[in-house]
């Protein structure tokens, strides 16, 4: 993962007025968001984060991506249809992208799906996607 790019995250989280806990959040999802992109292509550009929602720039478009970590699976506050045709007018973003952070064995796949299901996410996200950090490996779904 590229120090670089999590310590210019860093030093932006860090000069936030918010709580520890938060920054300490920021910092794990950053660092999450930052070896997916890594992973994905290397060629996409970290525009924002803030929290839930970061901006990426992929192949000359603006995606929003939201990482989930599994370890928290009752935190999901699922962003209202509404907010995102916001946020895709305001931000210029064309897909928004849903990052499942989980180590994806075969027995993980059904609750992944059931998951997503649940929570319907194929109706608000353009692009789903299981990301296990450790082994820098990404499944579409």
């Amino acid at each position: 993962m590229s120090f670089n790019k999590l310590q210019l995250l860093a030093d932006e989280i860090c000069n936030m007025p918010i709580c520890e806990a938060e920054k300490e959040e920021l910092l794990m999802q950053a660092a999450g968001l930052i070896r997916f992109a890594e992973c994905y292509d290397k060629e996409i550009i970290i525009k924002e984060h803030r929290g839930v929602l970061s901006i990426i720039g992929h192949k000359s478009n603006n995606s929003g991506v939201v990482l989930f970590d599994a370890r928290h699976a009752g935190a999901l506050m699922p962003i209202p249809a509404v907010n995102i045709q916001a946020i895709k007018q305001a931000k210029e973003v064309k897909e928004f992208w849903f990052v499942y952070i989980a180590d994806y064995k075969e027995h993980v796949q059904q609750k992944v799906r059931d998951f997503i299901d649940a929570n319907n996410l194929r109706t608000v996200y353009d692009r789903l996607f299981v990301f296990d950090f450790f082994k820098a490996t990404i499944h579409t779904l």
